[in-house]
């Protein structure tokens, strides 16, 4: 019987979800603990890269890490806000944004300068604050009658709607609400699990590989007598 994991068959299902035009977002966590989870994170990212350039549409991914700095739990917790964020945006009762808009939103070569590739997405709760070498590609904001849409930062595409009331009673997020799409998240990413990888390989070729029982004679058993 041959099992096919997450990280095999996940890729292949965006991949054809995107050939046939529909809008895919991909929550993505990687494992850093040992030298085969790193590995297989790395092949991840690297196989969502290449169907984003087969396929000549962005691989839109909510990426989070589980490290030593950040536990499974708070991971977790961390893919459910996600989650949260998703249906509030996409759920189609936000007044002046629309399925276009959304669209627009995760296929911003169409509306942008941008070329297509594995991109960020990430969400921010009242201000946006990014990091250095981030590039916003494309953003949606979702505000209320007392916020405003504008953000300080230089994006080329973004969508605005209103939060319907059901919205604003149950989510207690700090308005306004913004979704962005942002490049130059994972090369960084990448540079940080390559270095990761050789950290593995150079501890693996300190320890050195003799057998301490030498020469000796042994029974069939292998016992030393």
């Amino acid at each position: 019987m041959k099992v096919t994991s997450g990280s095999v068959l996940s890729p292949i299902l965006v991949s054809e979800l995107l050939n046939r035009g529909e809008a895919v977002i991909v929550l993505l966590i990687g494992s850093t603990g040992s030298k085969i989870e790193t590995e297989n994170t790395l092949k991840t990212l690297k196989s969502y890269d290449v169907i984003s350039n087969k396929r000549d549409m962005p691989v839109v991914a909510f990426y989070r890490e589980n490290s030593s700095e950040k536990t499974r739990s708070q991971v977790d917790k961390e893919i459910q806000t996600a989650i949260v964020m998703l249906a509030a945006i996409f759920s189609g009762d936000n007044r002046e944004l629309d399925s276009s808009d959304l669209k627009n939103f995760l296929n911003y070569p169409k509306v942008t300068s941008y070329k297509a590739c594995l991109s960020q997405l990430d969400f921010f709760s009242g201000k946006v604050v990014l990091n250095k070498g981030e590039v916003p590609y494309s953003l949606v904001s979702l505000i209320d009658n007392d916020t405003s849409a504008d953000v300080d930062i230089p994006v080329e595409y973004q969508a605005a709607g209103f939060l319907s009331e059901a919205a604003l009673k149950s989510m207690s997020f700090a308005r306004p609400i913004h979704a962005i799409v942002l490049g130059g998240v994972f090369h960084n990413v990448v540079d940080r699990l390559n270095q990761r990888l050789k950290y593995f390989e150079e501890s693996r070729k300190a320890v050195i590989e003799k057998s301490i029982s030498g020469n000796e004679n042994s029974t069939d058993e292998g016992l030393i007598l």
